[in-house]
């Protein structure tokens, strides 16, 4: 009776996971569709999101889904970005896991930041560099920087796309936080804000 009880846990659980994934990828699709690019254009973008969380769901599913290394999670999703030969993303931060819906959440919003950034911004010539640091403080409040260095002048666009929805509308919800750009000349720098216990999906478990 208990190994049937924790089969169908299991089972429920694998179920959870796959309709949360599957919700993922038709929000990519969706929201990528409705961007003003074309067929090739909309695909190359589908596909780099995928890949983007299929390695975030890699390095989970090592972890037996119990959560991930956060320093190990922000390198994963900014790997493609690296450039040969010179250290052009740089990341700080303390000792930190991360739950798997953060992971998840967290892994898409960065490579958003660095597709951004290889095709506008300090990942798109030689010399610039990107920053990636975490910080939890005393009341347990969370906060993550990006922060580009010696890129070209930044041009503000004038309309949003799926990252700009994402990094300011979708992330913050979903970690039940705060998020901002700033488009600054000397580069973007983008943060984020919320509790230790939406990092750590903790307080999703208790439904709060």
């Amino acid at each position: 009776m208990r190994a049937e009880n924790h089969q169908k846990l299991l089972i429920n659980e694998l179920n959870h996971r796959v309709k949360n994934t599957l919700s993922s990828i038709q929000s990519i699709v969706a929201l990528t569709l409705r961007g003003e690019q074309s067929k090739q254009e909309a695909s190359a973008s589908i596909t780099s999101r995928i890949l983007a969380l299929s390695r975030a769901h890699n390095i989970l599913t090592n972890e037996n889904w119990d959560g991930a290394d956060l320093h190990q999670m922000v390198e994963s999703a900014l790997e493609a970005f690296q450039q040969d030969g010179r250290v052009a993303i740089r990341i700080e931060g303390p000792p930190l896991r991360v739950g798997p819906h953060a992971a998840l959440s967290l892994a898409l919003a960065l490579h958003e930041l660095g597709t951004n950034a290889v095709k506008y911004g300090a990942l798109s010539n030689g010399t610039g560099t990107v920053t990636v640091d975490w910080n939890v403080d005393p009341n347990n409040r969370f906060t993550l920087d990006w922060t580009e260095q010696g890129g070209p002048n930044v041009i503000i666009a004038d309309r949003q796309g799926f990252g700009s929805r994402l990094l300011l509308r979708i992330l913050p919800k979903e970690l039940q936080g705060t998020a901002g750009i700033s488009f600054a000349s000397s580069g973007v720098t983008f943060k984020l804000e919320t509790s230790l216990e939406a990092v750590s999906d903790r307080s999703l478990v208790d439904g709060s």
